[in-house]
Formats: structure tokens, sequence, C-alpha cells
């Protein structure tokens, strides 16, 4: 088992390989979709951070004080631009 995966490993290297010698990329041409994807995986965990909080303060008259923090990195990593 181990071997075959290492042979899917070794496939999907020189797939990423060829990819890149073939689209002549760069790290400069890549940095603009890192930050996006980035921002993108930041917004995600605020928000789920955000519906945690908010289920597991349901009952809790503190419950408005305790997801602005989340709400706020929510929306400003939403209207960040890239």
């Amino acid at each position: 088992m181990a071997a075959r995966i290492g042979v899917i490993l070794h496939l999907f290297n020189v797939v990423i390989l060829l990819v890149t010698l073939v689209f002549r990329a760069e790290v400069a041409s890549q940095q603009g979709a890192y930050a996006a994807s980035v921002l993108v995986l930041l917004t995600a965990a605020s928000v789920a951070a955000y519906l945690d909080v908010r289920a597991r303060w349901a009952g809790s008259r503190w419950r408005w004080l305790a997801l602005v923090p989340f709400a706020v990195i929510a929306t400003s990593f939403s209207v960040w631009p890239c």
C-alpha cells in the first residue's frame, strides 16, 4: 500500500513539474493568487468560528459580546482588497 502511495506522489510531482515548465510559472506571478487563497482560508475559518461560538453561547446574554471579534474579522477579510 505504501509503495502505491509513493508512486502516486511521484506522479503528482511529475505533473506539477510539467505544468510549471510548460506554462513557465514564476513565483512572482503567483503571489496574488496565493494572497487571495490565504484570505479565503482566513475568512472561512473566521466564519466557522463565528458559527461555532453562536451555537455554543446560544442561551447566554453575553453571546453578542463573544461574537463581535469573529464578526469583525470575517467582515474585514471579506472586504479586504486583493
